[in-house]
């Protein structure tokens, strides 16, 4: 896990660094970093799909490899990050869904893909805000390039009727 530790420090420092390139006043700096960034990561996408390629075309186990890369927790984000991923967004999401299936059935609730359309991804599911959130975090990282909208989210019921709803039913079919 040191590598994905590293990694996460790498990724608070671009972040610093974003910040702080924002916060400075001359347009043209910005300008000249900007173009410099996207440079770099011009040849970042071009040598990893250029790597992609040769691992694919490697022989029997290529196209194994190349999957197995983009399910690495470090590379798959780089390669979705270059639109270099070899799963497509809705297998990354069917997968993540799989992911969490045991803990949202363990919770009595579930959740379904219901439609991939131009990078939206639409799931229905049945829970609460807690299985909600089990399921964005799951997508986000299965799919970081998606955006979720999810359908049919309740809010936690706890599992009896409060009293006051009892009241204010009584109540109500006495005026009736």
């Amino acid at each position: 896990m040191a590598g994905e530790q590293d990694f996460q420090r790498r990724l608070d420092m671009i972040e610093r660094g974003v910040r702080e390139l924002d916060a400075v006043s001359d347009p043209g700096v910005r300008v000249v970093v900007q173009q410099l960034v996207e440079a770099i990561l011009e040849i970042h996408a071009r040598s990893l799909e250029r790597l992609l390629e040769i691992v694919d075309r490697s022989g029997t186990f290529g196209p194994a490899i190349v999957d197995q890369l983009g399910r690495d927790p470090l590379v798959g984000p780089l390669l979705v990050l270059h639109s270099l991923h070899p799963c497509s967004l809705e297998e990354r999401v069917r997968d993540a869904l799989e992911s969490v299936g045991p803990a949202l059935r363990s919770k009595h609730a579930t959740a379904e893909l219901s439609a991939v359309t131009d990078g939206r991804v639409r799931v229905r599911l049945l829970g609460g805000a807690e299985e909600k959130a089990i399921v964005e975090r799951a997508i986000l990282e299965a799919a970081p390039d998606a955006a979720i909208e999810i359908e049919g989210a309740a809010e936690t019921v706890v599992g009896f009727v409060a009293v006051d709803a009892l009241r204010s039913d009584a109540a109500a079919r006495r005026l009736a």
